[in-house]
């Protein structure tokens, strides 16, 4: 999770799930718990939703790969994870800014760059 679960606007909310490779194009992914980071509604919506920017309707964030950090991390239902560095990135400073004040102090923030790293 990316979002620091005590920020006011998350406490109590239902966590959504928003699939890195979309559903359609990529039907075999559907599945896979590794496509998928689980969101709040509100950051849901700036990813994969209406809230666009620009008249091309791009989202208002995206997601890059970075690097796998090679911990393993292993739950109660035999499920196995592989931790991973991402980066979020924020073409816009009020909407990084927006961003930014909702996730966990552990992201590193590029004000420069309007980036947040894992």
């Amino acid at each position: 999770m990316l979002k620091n679960p005590n920020h006011n606007d998350f406490v109590g909310l239902y966590c959504y799930k928003c699939h890195l490779k979309g559903k359609a194009g990529f039907p075999a992914e559907r599945d896979n718990p590794n496509n998928v980071l689980w969101m709040s509604w509100n950051l849901l919506q700036r990813f994969d939703g209406p809230n666009t920017i620009w008249q091309h309707q791009v989202p208002q964030i995206a997601f890059k790969f970075v690097s796998r950090e090679g911990l393993k991390i292993s739950f109660d239902n035999g499920l196995e994870k592989e931790k991973v560095v991402i980066e979020i990135e924020c073409p816009e400073a009020c909407i990084f800014e927006v961003v930014r004040l909702r996730m966990k102090d552990e992201m590193i923030s590029d004000e420069q760059r309007k980036t947040l790293t894992t």
